[in-house]
């Protein structure tokens, strides 16, 4: 499922240069990424983009990555544990000999689920947005896009701010917008409120 909502996005979508590590960049030289994103639609975005996580507010995306999956279903972590043991079986007959020495069979199975095991079954991936905040480098995956926004002015002149993960900064100044919101719509209605209670003497014609 990750993998058909990746979609690898070439060519100058948006129109005009960007600007990457200090230097100007077309867009069409470099590598975006298209995922599912809120409400059904697609979001399309190059390295060097602002996008804004609901949770930790205005990030840089830099990169999709590849990182074996933390979480695995049922099915896939039986169909893992078969295939792993295919693959020791394997690995044990390319010797020509009917059995090794209990060290080097540990030291096959520890190679499982990492760099070195490239079997997509037995070390399945999963593709990240990696995307970079004032004070970190958070990885989104594929599957949770829809958390994701493009900045809306993320193409102007004077770029946003990064937003701090740590300390719920993004959660507290929306916090404030919604407290300035309420206190902007009260003010509304109560000066409609003081005009339907005001009264004058008719205009004489």
């Amino acid at each position: 499922q990750e993998l058909d909502e990746l979609g690898v996005a070439n060519g100058d979508s948006e129109g005009g240069p960007t600007m990457i590590d200090g230097k100007v960049t077309s867009r069409d030289k470099l590598q975006g990424v298209r995922v599912g994103s809120a409400g059904g639609f697609q979001l399309e975005i190059y390295p060097g983009d602002f996008v804004v996580h609901r949770k930790y507010g205005i990030g840089r995306f830099e990169k999709s990555v590849l990182q074996s999956k933390k979480k695995l279903t049922k099915a896939e972590k039986e169909a893992q544990r078969i295939r792993r043991e295919e693959l020791l079986r394997e690995k044990i007959a390319a010797t020509g000999k009917k059995s090794l020495p209990a060290e080097e069979i540990q030291k096959i199975i520890k190679s499982f689920g990492t760099t070195k095991d490239d079997d997509p079954i037995s070390n399945p991936q999963a593709t990240l947005l990696e995307i970079t905040y004032s004070d970190a480098l958070v990885h989104v995956p594929v599957d949770r896009a829809y958390r994701l926004s493009r900045y809306r002015a993320g193409d102007s002149v004077v770029k946003p701010k990064l937003s701090r993960v740590k300390g719920g900064a993004w959660e507290k100044a929306k916090d404030k917008v919604v407290e300035n919101t309420i206190a902007m719509a009260q003010d509304v209605l109560a000066l409609y409120a003081t005009r339907e209670s005001l009264s004058r003497p008719p205009c004489n014609p």
